[in-house]
């Protein structure tokens, strides 16, 4: 039997994770050239020291239920600090049908959040506005709360 404050507890938590990865969640996309894509501020491949390291990068496509497919990525890290948790994620993919979309998003929860579902706790998002009918080539660079920059990781669709 429940106790009379483990109910509110657990109708909290409930609530809190209806909305964890519905359709707010990842950023789209920008179009080329709009907003900040890919470098950000200085951007390239020198990491900034006390950055965090991707250790691994993927990129799939996904059909959510009840939503439009989506580019799934998930960005693996170690970081001495460990504060990627209030930091951000920069992401340029750019097609072999013309589409290049980008941005910078939030590690909060909202836009691009740690999935402690899964061993290393990687960086998650979706990106919309992709089609299966393409392949991309995708560069995330993680930047921690502090503001240390990533050296870019690189992978593909096929």
């Amino acid at each position: 039997m429940l106790s009379l404050v483990a109910v509110p507890v657990l109708i909290l938590g409930l609530l809190g994770c209806q909305d964890s990865a519905g359709p707010n969640f990842g950023g789209g996309g920008l179009a080329a050239g709009t907003g900040d894509a890919g470098g950000g501020d200085g951007g390239g491949n020198n990491a900034t020291p006390s950055a965090p390291v991707i250790t691994d990068l993927t990129a799939e496509f996904y059909t959510p239920p009840n939503y439009t497919m989506v580019m799934q990525i998930y960005a693996w890290w170690t970081d001495d600090e460990g504060d990627i948790l209030g930091g951000k994620v920069d992401y340029q993919i750019d097609g072999d049908n013309g589409d290049s979309l980008g941005g910078t998003l939030e590690i909060s929860g909202k836009e691009a959040r740690l999935d402690d579902d899964l061993d290393g706790t990687p960086v998650f998002f979706w990106v919309k506005g992709v089609t299966s009918n393409a392949n991309y080539d995708v560069e995330v660079t993680l930047i921690d709360a502090a503001g240390h920059r990533s050296v870019a990781a690189t992978t593909s669709t096929q």
